[in-house]
Protein backbone atom coordinates (compact mmCIF):
# COMPACT_ATOMS: atom_id res chain seq x y z
CA UNK A 1 0.00 0.00 0.00
CA UNK A 2 1.23 3.30 -1.09
CA UNK A 3 1.87 6.24 1.27
CA UNK A 4 -0.56 8.43 -0.50
CA UNK A 5 -3.73 5.38 -0.25
CA UNK A 6 -2.77 4.52 3.57
CA UNK A 7 -2.69 8.20 4.35
CA UNK A 8 -6.83 8.44 2.25
CA UNK A 9 -7.51 5.45 4.39
CA UNK A 10 -6.35 6.71 7.46
CA UNK A 11 -8.21 10.43 7.05
CA UNK A 12 -11.56 8.17 5.94
CA UNK A 13 -11.29 6.85 8.94
CA UNK A 14 -11.08 8.74 11.41
CA UNK A 15 -13.92 11.37 9.87
CA UNK A 16 -15.71 7.90 10.67
CA UNK A 17 -15.05 7.88 13.71
CA UNK A 18 -15.86 11.03 14.59
CA UNK A 19 -18.72 11.11 12.68
CA UNK A 20 -20.12 8.15 14.58
CA UNK A 21 -19.76 9.86 17.90
CA UNK A 22 -21.09 13.25 16.90
CA UNK A 23 -24.19 10.80 15.67
CA UNK A 24 -23.79 8.98 19.34
CA UNK A 25 -24.34 12.53 20.60
CA UNK A 26 -26.63 13.85 18.48
CA UNK A 27 -29.39 10.51 19.77
CA UNK A 28 -28.18 11.44 23.50
CA UNK A 29 -29.58 14.93 22.93
CA UNK A 30 -32.80 13.83 22.28
CA UNK A 31 -33.06 11.48 25.24
CA UNK A 32 -32.54 14.21 27.33
CA UNK A 33 -34.80 16.35 25.24
CA UNK A 34 -38.00 13.56 26.31
CA UNK A 35 -36.39 13.68 29.74
CA UNK A 36 -37.06 17.62 29.44
CA UNK A 37 -40.62 16.79 28.65
CA UNK A 38 -40.27 14.09 31.33
CA UNK A 39 -41.06 11.05 28.85
CA UNK A 40 -39.22 8.90 31.35
CA UNK A 41 -40.42 5.50 29.94
CA UNK A 42 -39.25 6.68 26.36
CA UNK A 43 -36.14 7.99 27.44
CA UNK A 44 -35.64 4.51 29.03
CA UNK A 45 -36.39 2.75 26.02
CA UNK A 46 -33.87 4.73 24.21
CA UNK A 47 -31.21 3.67 26.40
CA UNK A 48 -31.56 0.51 26.81
CA UNK A 49 -30.64 -0.12 23.31
CA UNK A 50 -27.17 1.95 23.41
CA UNK A 51 -24.24 -0.20 24.92
CA UNK A 52 -21.87 2.18 26.73
CA UNK A 53 -18.92 -0.01 25.77
CA UNK A 54 -19.49 0.61 22.17
CA UNK A 55 -19.54 4.80 22.53
CA UNK A 56 -16.52 6.28 21.01
CA UNK A 57 -15.48 8.92 23.10
CA UNK A 58 -15.29 10.05 26.83
CA UNK A 59 -17.55 12.56 26.05
CA UNK A 60 -20.29 10.91 25.10
CA UNK A 61 -19.89 8.04 28.08
CA UNK A 62 -20.23 11.18 30.45
CA UNK A 63 -23.50 12.08 28.89
CA UNK A 64 -24.57 8.43 28.33
CA UNK A 65 -24.20 8.34 32.41
CA UNK A 66 -25.77 11.32 33.21
CA UNK A 67 -29.38 10.73 31.40
CA UNK A 68 -28.98 7.11 32.38
CA UNK A 69 -29.18 7.92 36.31
CA UNK A 70 -31.83 11.02 35.55
CA UNK A 71 -33.66 8.10 34.02
CA UNK A 72 -33.46 5.25 36.59
CA UNK A 73 -34.07 7.76 39.22
CA UNK A 74 -37.29 8.88 37.97
CA UNK A 75 -38.27 5.48 37.53
CA UNK A 76 -37.18 5.12 41.15
CA UNK A 77 -34.92 2.01 40.00
CA UNK A 78 -31.42 3.31 41.08
CA UNK A 79 -29.20 0.67 43.22
CA UNK A 80 -26.69 1.14 45.88
CA UNK A 81 -23.85 -0.58 44.10
CA UNK A 82 -24.41 1.78 40.25
CA UNK A 83 -22.04 4.51 40.40
CA UNK A 84 -21.96 5.13 37.26
CA UNK A 85 -22.58 8.27 38.06
CA UNK A 86 -19.35 9.31 39.15
CA UNK A 87 -17.98 8.84 35.31
CA UNK A 88 -19.97 12.21 34.28
CA UNK A 89 -19.05 13.89 37.50
CA UNK A 90 -15.24 13.20 36.79
CA UNK A 91 -15.41 14.30 32.93
CA UNK A 92 -17.68 17.47 33.51
CA UNK A 93 -15.15 18.60 36.58
CA UNK A 94 -11.87 18.28 34.40
CA UNK A 95 -13.95 19.91 31.19
CA UNK A 96 -15.22 22.87 33.69
CA UNK A 97 -18.71 22.22 31.97
CA UNK A 98 -20.53 23.75 35.17
CA UNK A 99 -24.58 22.81 33.97
CA UNK A 100 -23.87 19.44 33.59
CA UNK A 101 -21.68 18.84 36.60
CA UNK A 102 -24.69 20.58 39.02
CA UNK A 103 -27.23 18.09 36.96
CA UNK A 104 -24.74 15.21 37.03
CA UNK A 105 -24.13 16.31 41.42
CA UNK A 106 -27.72 17.08 41.88
CA UNK A 107 -29.06 13.28 40.57
CA UNK A 108 -26.49 12.01 42.10
CA UNK A 109 -27.51 12.90 45.61
CA UNK A 110 -31.41 12.43 44.48
CA UNK A 111 -30.31 8.83 44.06
CA UNK A 112 -28.56 8.74 47.64
CA UNK A 113 -31.44 10.01 49.07
CA UNK A 114 -33.47 7.08 47.75
CA UNK A 115 -31.23 4.78 48.67
CA UNK A 116 -31.40 6.29 52.05
CA UNK A 117 -27.64 7.73 52.17
CA UNK A 118 -28.89 11.47 53.25
CA UNK A 119 -25.52 12.43 54.53
CA UNK A 120 -23.97 11.84 50.81
CA UNK A 121 -26.76 13.08 49.42
CA UNK A 122 -26.80 16.56 50.88
CA UNK A 123 -23.09 16.79 50.29
CA UNK A 124 -23.93 16.67 46.77
CA UNK A 125 -27.29 18.59 46.25
CA UNK A 126 -25.42 21.39 48.38
CA UNK A 127 -22.56 21.29 45.47
CA UNK A 128 -24.58 21.35 42.95
CA UNK A 129 -26.54 24.09 44.34
CA UNK A 130 -23.26 26.17 44.64
CA UNK A 131 -22.50 25.68 40.90
CA UNK A 132 -25.57 27.08 39.90
CA UNK A 133 -26.85 29.60 42.16
CA UNK A 134 -26.58 33.15 40.28
CA UNK A 135 -26.53 30.98 37.29
CA UNK A 136 -29.60 31.28 34.72
CA UNK A 137 -30.24 27.35 35.59
CA UNK A 138 -33.56 28.72 37.43
CA UNK A 139 -35.41 25.33 36.86
CA UNK A 140 -32.66 22.83 38.40
CA UNK A 141 -31.90 25.66 41.19
CA UNK A 142 -35.46 25.56 42.22
CA UNK A 143 -35.36 21.45 42.41
CA UNK A 144 -32.43 21.98 44.34
CA UNK A 145 -33.67 24.35 47.02
CA UNK A 146 -37.02 22.18 47.13
CA UNK A 147 -35.42 18.88 47.75
CA UNK A 148 -32.72 20.20 50.24
CA UNK A 149 -35.74 21.66 52.08
CA UNK A 150 -37.42 18.26 51.75
CA UNK A 151 -34.35 16.13 53.02
CA UNK A 152 -34.15 18.92 56.26
CA UNK A 153 -37.47 18.75 56.86
CA UNK A 154 -37.12 14.65 57.33
CA UNK A 155 -33.62 14.81 59.34
CA UNK A 156 -35.54 17.68 61.68
CA UNK A 157 -33.96 20.51 60.23
CA UNK A 158 -37.03 22.85 59.72
CA UNK A 159 -35.51 26.13 59.87
CA UNK A 160 -33.26 25.05 57.45
CA UNK A 161 -35.71 23.32 55.33
CA UNK A 162 -37.98 26.60 55.55
CA UNK A 163 -34.66 28.66 54.36
CA UNK A 164 -34.39 26.56 51.26
CA UNK A 165 -38.01 26.22 50.90
CA UNK A 166 -38.39 30.29 50.57
CA UNK A 167 -35.33 30.63 48.64
CA UNK A 168 -37.28 28.00 46.26
CA UNK A 169 -39.98 30.40 46.00
CA UNK A 170 -38.29 33.33 45.35
CA UNK A 171 -36.86 31.93 42.39
CA UNK A 172 -40.30 30.35 41.12
CA UNK A 173 -41.83 33.93 40.98
CA UNK A 174 -38.90 35.54 39.48
CA UNK A 175 -39.50 32.74 36.62
CA UNK A 176 -43.17 32.73 36.70
CA UNK A 177 -43.32 29.43 37.48
CA UNK A 178 -46.59 28.14 38.93
CA UNK A 179 -46.01 24.39 39.52
CA UNK A 180 -42.60 25.56 41.50
CA UNK A 181 -43.77 28.32 43.34
CA UNK A 182 -46.94 25.85 44.99
CA UNK A 183 -44.60 22.81 45.70
CA UNK A 184 -42.29 25.69 47.47
CA UNK A 185 -45.22 27.02 49.66
CA UNK A 186 -45.94 23.67 50.73
CA UNK A 187 -42.94 22.99 51.45
CA UNK A 188 -42.78 26.19 53.47
CA UNK A 189 -46.25 25.08 55.15
CA UNK A 190 -44.46 21.45 55.77
CA UNK A 191 -41.45 23.19 57.59
CA UNK A 192 -44.02 25.36 59.65
CA UNK A 193 -45.70 22.32 60.29
CA UNK A 194 -42.82 20.92 61.69
CA UNK A 195 -41.87 23.54 64.22
CA UNK A 196 -45.55 23.55 65.18
CA UNK A 197 -46.48 26.98 63.93
CA UNK A 198 -49.84 25.35 62.39
CA UNK A 199 -51.46 29.05 61.66
CA UNK A 200 -48.01 29.78 59.42
CA UNK A 201 -48.52 26.68 58.14
CA UNK A 202 -52.15 27.13 56.85
CA UNK A 203 -51.24 29.92 55.89
CA UNK A 204 -48.99 29.04 53.36
CA UNK A 205 -51.18 25.84 52.44
CA UNK A 206 -54.20 28.15 51.79
CA UNK A 207 -51.72 30.51 49.29
CA UNK A 208 -50.80 27.09 47.26
CA UNK A 209 -54.31 26.53 46.65
CA UNK A 210 -54.77 29.24 43.65
CA UNK A 211 -51.35 27.50 41.88
CA UNK A 212 -52.48 23.57 42.48
CA UNK A 213 -53.85 24.09 38.90
CA UNK A 214 -50.24 24.20 37.41
CA UNK A 215 -49.02 20.96 39.02
CA UNK A 216 -48.54 18.13 37.48
CA UNK A 217 -50.57 15.54 38.55
CA UNK A 218 -48.20 13.65 40.36
CA UNK A 219 -47.74 16.02 43.12
CA UNK A 220 -51.38 17.21 43.36
CA UNK A 221 -52.27 14.61 45.48
CA UNK A 222 -49.64 15.00 48.13
CA UNK A 223 -50.01 18.51 48.10
CA UNK A 224 -54.19 18.04 48.54
CA UNK A 225 -53.33 15.95 51.23
CA UNK A 226 -51.05 17.96 53.24
CA UNK A 227 -53.47 21.00 52.42
CA UNK A 228 -56.18 18.80 54.39
CA UNK A 229 -53.70 17.94 57.33
CA UNK A 230 -52.96 21.50 57.63
CA UNK A 231 -56.77 22.62 57.72
CA UNK A 232 -56.88 19.45 60.46
CA UNK A 233 -54.42 21.03 62.81
CA UNK A 234 -56.51 24.22 62.67
CA UNK A 235 -59.62 22.15 63.70
CA UNK A 236 -61.03 22.99 60.64
CA UNK A 237 -62.99 19.74 59.90
CA UNK A 238 -64.81 20.38 56.65
CA UNK A 239 -61.80 21.49 54.75
CA UNK A 240 -59.73 19.08 55.85
CA UNK A 241 -62.38 16.57 54.70
CA UNK A 242 -62.67 18.48 51.44
CA UNK A 243 -59.52 18.52 50.50
CA UNK A 244 -58.35 14.77 51.76
CA UNK A 245 -60.84 13.58 48.90
CA UNK A 246 -60.00 15.82 46.02
CA UNK A 247 -56.95 13.97 46.99
CA UNK A 248 -58.11 10.71 46.93
CA UNK A 249 -59.89 11.51 43.63
CA UNK A 250 -56.70 12.58 42.22
CA UNK A 251 -55.17 9.54 43.17
CA UNK A 252 -55.44 7.24 45.67
CA UNK A 253 -52.75 6.92 48.67
CA UNK A 254 -52.33 5.36 51.70
CA UNK A 255 -51.71 8.60 53.55
CA UNK A 256 -55.02 10.27 52.24
CA UNK A 257 -56.79 7.00 53.38
CA UNK A 258 -54.71 7.36 56.77
CA UNK A 259 -56.09 10.93 57.22
CA UNK A 260 -59.52 10.69 55.93
CA UNK A 261 -59.84 8.20 58.63
CA UNK A 262 -58.24 10.39 61.72
CA UNK A 263 -61.08 12.78 60.51
CA UNK A 264 -63.87 10.05 60.79
CA UNK A 265 -62.57 8.92 63.88
CA UNK A 266 -62.76 12.65 65.18
CA UNK A 267 -66.55 13.18 63.70
CA UNK A 268 -67.40 9.84 65.83
CA UNK A 269 -67.51 7.54 62.61
CA UNK A 270 -65.23 4.38 63.88
CA UNK A 271 -66.00 2.04 61.71
CA UNK A 272 -65.34 3.97 58.50
CA UNK A 273 -62.02 4.61 60.08
CA UNK A 274 -61.41 1.12 60.26
CA UNK A 275 -62.21 0.51 56.73
CA UNK A 276 -60.18 3.23 56.04
CA UNK A 277 -56.96 1.88 57.79
CA UNK A 278 -57.35 -1.33 56.64
CA UNK A 279 -57.01 0.37 53.15
CA UNK A 280 -54.17 2.64 54.33
CA UNK A 281 -52.27 -0.81 56.07
CA UNK A 282 -52.50 -3.15 52.18
CA UNK A 283 -50.22 -0.09 50.29
CA UNK A 284 -48.37 1.90 53.14
CA UNK A 285 -45.23 1.81 54.59
CA UNK A 286 -43.88 -0.50 57.87
CA UNK A 287 -44.02 3.29 59.76
CA UNK A 288 -47.50 3.68 58.46
CA UNK A 289 -48.98 0.19 59.56
CA UNK A 290 -47.72 0.66 62.89
CA UNK A 291 -50.02 3.67 63.06
CA UNK A 292 -52.76 1.79 61.76
CA UNK A 293 -51.95 -0.56 64.65
CA UNK A 294 -51.90 2.39 67.03
CA UNK A 295 -55.21 4.14 66.25
CA UNK A 296 -57.30 0.92 65.68
CA UNK A 297 -56.13 -0.35 69.04
CA UNK A 298 -57.19 2.91 70.98
CA UNK A 299 -60.47 2.55 69.10
CA UNK A 300 -60.74 -1.16 69.98
CA UNK A 301 -59.76 -0.23 73.95
CA UNK A 302 -62.32 2.61 73.87
CA UNK A 303 -65.24 -0.25 73.06
CA UNK A 304 -64.01 -2.54 75.40
CA UNK A 305 -61.96 -5.18 72.98
CA UNK A 306 -59.27 -5.19 74.69
CA UNK A 307 -57.50 -8.43 73.66
CA UNK A 308 -57.30 -7.15 70.10
CA UNK A 309 -56.40 -3.76 71.59
CA UNK A 310 -53.18 -5.33 73.15
CA UNK A 311 -52.78 -7.83 70.61
CA UNK A 312 -52.66 -5.19 68.24
CA UNK A 313 -49.96 -2.87 70.42
CA UNK A 314 -47.97 -5.71 70.45
CA UNK A 315 -47.83 -5.89 66.74
CA UNK A 316 -46.99 -2.37 66.46
CA UNK A 317 -44.18 -2.39 69.40
CA UNK A 318 -42.82 -5.08 67.01
CA UNK A 319 -42.90 -3.79 64.02
CA UNK A 320 -41.64 -0.92 65.01
CA UNK A 321 -38.49 -2.32 66.44
CA UNK A 322 -38.07 -4.50 63.28
CA UNK A 323 -38.13 -1.19 61.56
CA UNK A 324 -35.19 0.12 64.29
CA UNK A 325 -33.20 -2.69 63.93
CA UNK A 326 -33.48 -2.57 59.50
CA UNK A 327 -32.42 1.01 60.03
CA UNK A 328 -29.75 0.08 62.53
CA UNK A 329 -28.34 -2.94 60.03
CA UNK A 330 -28.60 -0.58 56.74
CA UNK A 331 -26.32 1.93 58.60
CA UNK A 332 -23.87 -0.52 59.48
CA UNK A 333 -23.61 -2.31 55.76
CA UNK A 334 -23.36 1.19 54.73
CA UNK A 335 -20.29 1.95 56.88
CA UNK A 336 -18.73 -1.45 55.97
CA UNK A 337 -18.92 -0.49 52.50
CA UNK A 338 -17.54 3.33 53.17
CA UNK A 339 -14.37 1.66 54.79
CA UNK A 340 -13.88 -0.99 52.02
CA UNK A 341 -14.01 2.14 49.33
CA UNK A 342 -11.86 4.34 51.36
CA UNK A 343 -9.59 1.22 51.33
CA UNK A 344 -9.04 0.58 47.97
CA UNK A 345 -8.73 4.19 47.79
CA UNK A 346 -5.56 4.99 50.19
CA UNK A 347 -4.09 1.63 48.48
CA UNK A 348 -4.63 2.56 45.04
CA UNK A 349 -2.89 6.10 46.22
CA UNK A 350 -6.58 8.45 45.47
CA UNK A 351 -7.73 11.10 48.04
CA UNK A 352 -10.81 9.81 49.81
CA UNK A 353 -13.16 13.22 48.73
CA UNK A 354 -14.20 14.78 52.27
CA UNK A 355 -18.00 13.86 53.07
CA UNK A 356 -20.45 16.71 54.46
CA UNK A 357 -21.67 14.92 57.42
CA UNK A 358 -25.08 15.95 58.13
CA UNK A 359 -27.44 14.31 60.95
CA UNK A 360 -30.20 12.27 59.42
CA UNK A 361 -36.07 11.69 54.23
CA UNK A 362 -36.67 9.40 53.60
CA UNK A 363 -38.36 10.31 50.14
CA UNK A 364 -38.69 10.01 48.96
CA UNK A 365 -38.99 11.16 47.01
CA UNK A 366 -38.60 7.44 47.94
CA UNK A 367 -40.71 5.64 50.33
CA UNK A 368 -41.57 6.14 54.10
CA UNK A 369 -44.09 8.54 56.13
CA UNK A 370 -43.25 11.64 56.72
CA UNK A 371 -42.39 13.32 59.70
CA UNK A 372 -44.97 16.28 58.48
CA UNK A 373 -47.81 13.06 59.29
CA UNK A 374 -46.18 11.92 62.28
CA UNK A 375 -46.20 14.78 63.60
CA UNK A 376 -49.71 16.43 62.75
CA UNK A 377 -51.32 12.32 63.61
CA UNK A 378 -49.27 13.24 67.02
CA UNK A 379 -51.43 16.57 67.56
CA UNK A 380 -54.18 14.73 66.91
CA UNK A 381 -53.42 11.74 69.41
CA UNK A 382 -53.59 14.63 71.92
CA UNK A 383 -56.65 15.40 71.27
CA UNK A 384 -57.78 11.88 72.35
CA UNK A 385 -55.81 11.55 76.05
CA UNK A 386 -53.86 8.98 76.10
CA UNK A 387 -52.50 8.23 72.75
CA UNK A 388 -50.47 11.46 73.10
CA UNK A 389 -48.11 9.74 75.08
CA UNK A 390 -48.06 6.64 72.82
CA UNK A 391 -47.41 8.69 69.72
CA UNK A 392 -44.34 10.07 71.68
CA UNK A 393 -43.28 6.63 72.35
CA UNK A 394 -43.61 5.61 68.44
CA UNK A 395 -42.25 8.78 66.95
CA UNK A 396 -38.87 9.79 68.64
CA UNK A 397 -36.27 8.74 66.10
CA UNK A 398 -35.42 10.48 62.75
CA UNK A 399 -37.35 10.15 59.77
CA UNK A 400 -37.78 10.21 56.23
CA UNK A 401 -40.26 11.60 53.93
CA UNK A 402 -42.19 10.25 51.11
Amino acid sequence: MTIKKFFLLFSVTIFLGCGNSHSDYAILEGIDSLLAKEENYHAYERLVNIDPTDLMSEKDKAYYYLLYTITLVRLQEISVEDTAIDTSIRFYDQINDGEKLARSLYYKGMAMTMNGDNEEALSCIKKAESIVDGTKASLLLNYICINLSSINNEIGNSNTALKYAKKSLGVAIKCKNGEMACLSMNKISNAFTNLEQHDSALFYAEKAIPYIRYVNTKYKASILSDISASYFNQNYMHEAQRYVIQSLETCPTSHAYYILGIIYLEQGKGDEALALWRKAAETGTPELRAETMLWTADLKKERGEYRESAELMAKAEALKDSISRAKDTENMLRLQADIRHADTERKAGERLAAIVVVAVLVATVLVVLSVYYRKRAGKAKRRLAEIGKLADKYRQRIDEPE
